[in-house]
C-alpha cells in the first residue's frame, strides 16, 4: 500500500465516529443524495457501496430492503458498519480493500454501484480511472453507477461557514489561487484529497462511455 493510500486509511481508522456523524453536520448533502438514491434504487436490488465509510448509506439501503455489500479501505469503518447494522437487526456484507482493485476482491455483479468516496482521495487521474473501471466491471449492463466528487469550490463553502476570519490567511491560499485559475487541487487537506472543478466532472466521466442521467450539486454555494 503506497503512502498516500495509507494516509487515507489511517485518517478514517483514526476517527470513525466523526465520519459517521459527518452527514448530520451536512444534512443537505444527505437529503439530496438520499433523494436520488430513492429515485432509482428499490427494495430487493443488489448494491455495492465502494468507499462507503462507516456505512451510512449501506445501512440506509439495507433498511430499505436492498442486498448490500459495503467495500471500504478502512477496517475500522467496516467494523463500525457491521456493529451498526447488527444493532438494527440488519445484514450487510463487508469487504475491506482498495477501490482501485475492487473488481479483484469482489465477486459477482450488482444492480447498482455507489462510488461516493474514493474519487476525491485519489490525486492521480490514473488511479481515479482504475477506481471507476473497477466499479463498472462489478455493475450489471443495465445498472446504475453513482459517483461523488468534492468540488474545488468546497473550500469556499467550508471556510465561509466555519472560519471566515481565516479565508485571507496566506496559509490558505493554495486552495483559492487554484480555484481562481480554474484548476483542480490535489494534495493534503483533511487527508490526501483531490478537489475537481465542477465542469471537470463531465470531462472526466465522458471517457467511460456511460449514459449520464444527472450531474447534481449536493451542497452548493
Amino acid at each position: 500500500m503506497n503512502s498516500e493510500i495509507q494516509m487515507v486509511k489511517d485518517t478514517y481508522n483514526g476517527d470513525v465516529v466523526m465520519e459517521w456523524e459527518r452527514l448530520l453536520r451536512h444534512p443537505v448533502e444527505y437529503a439530496i443524495t438520499s433523494r436520488y438514491i430513492d429515485r432509482y434504487i428499490k427494495p430487493g436490488d443488489s448494491v455495492l457501496d465502494i468507499g462507503g465509510g462507516p456505512g451510512r448509506y449501506s445501512v440506509y439501503l439495507s433498511e430499505k430492503g436492498c442486498d448490500v455489500t459495503l467495500f471500504d479501505l478502512s477496517d475500522a469503518n467496516i467494523a463500525f458498519a457491521e456493529e451498526r447494522a447488527a444493532e438494527q437487526g440488519l445484514s450487510i456484507n463487508t469487504i475491506c480493500g482498495n477501490a482501485c482493485i475492487a473488481d479483484a476482491l469482489v465477486n459477482g455483479v450488482y444492480d447498482h454501484v455507489l462510488l461516493m468516496g474514493p474519487l476525491y482521495h485519489l490525486p492521480e487521474e490514473t488511479d481515479r480511472i482504475k477506481a471507476v473501471t473497477a466499479a463498472m466491471r462489478l455493475l450489471k449492463s443495465s445498472g446504475l453507477l453513482f459517483c461523488a466528487f468534492i468540488s474545488s469550490y468546497a473550500a469556499v463553502w467550508d471556510y465561509l461557514s466555519r472560519v471566515p476570519e481565516t479565508i485571507l490567511d496566506d496559509s490558505q491560499q493554495k486552495y483559492f489561487s487554484l480555484m481562481s485559475k480554474d484548476e483542480d487541487f490535489s494534495g493534503i487537506s483533511f487527508t490526501q484529497t483531490h478537489f475537481i472543478r465542477p465542469k471537470g466532472v463531465d470531462v472526466f466521466m465522458e471517457q467511460f462511455g456511460l449514459e449520464k442521467l444527472h450531474l447534481v450539486g449536493c451542497e452548493g454555494i
